[in-house]
């Protein structure tokens, strides 16, 4: 029962944030007079946002990184 309850405030919770995307892409794209331009610049900006995310949890989350002595290097 609460694994229905989770899937589905989840799933309500993504398509909201679809909308609201959508709807903010739409503005953007009138407000540019059509103009492809800044839709892939915010494009491009999410992509890398999410790439330096990524690298910082894998840098983050490295073995030499989890252990105070650094266990495991090479002297």
């Amino acid at each position: 029962m609460v694994e229905n309850t989770t899937w589905s405030r989840a799933t309500v919770a993504f398509a909201s944030f679809q909308a609201i995307a959508g709807y903010a892409y739409s503005a953007m794209f009138s407000a540019s007079q059509g103009y492809y331009g800044p839709l892939f610049a915010v494009a491009g900006g999410a992509i890398g946002l999410a790439l330096l995310v990524e690298l910082a949890w894998l840098w983050k989350a490295s073995p030499e990184r989890r252990t105070a002595t650094g266990a495991g290097q090479p002297n």
